[in-house]
């Protein structure tokens, strides 16, 4: 038996489920300056868009399309 461990790149999902857990567990963070809107691609991660909330919304990419229908939820 062998004592070493393989260590393998870390999913997409790995790396959602971490940044979930970061954000639900830390005090530390209050405010966000950057978002960054992912898309899994098979099991690689894709940046498709960066900016603050209001760059995003005028961008009228996905986060804007994710936005507005969250939003039409409330209204």
């Amino acid at each position: 038996m062998s004592d070493k461990v393989k260590l393998t790149r870390p999913s997409f999902r790995d790396l959602l489920w971490l940044f979930a857990r970061v954000l639900k567990t830390s005090p530390f963070i209050a405010t966000v300056w950057v978002i960054l809107v992912l898309i899994n691609a098979g099991d690689e991660g894709q940046l498709v868009e960066d900016g603050t909330h209001e760059e995003l919304l005028a961008m009228d990419g996905l986060y804007a399309k994710m936005w507005n229908a969250q939003a039409s939820w409330y209204a």
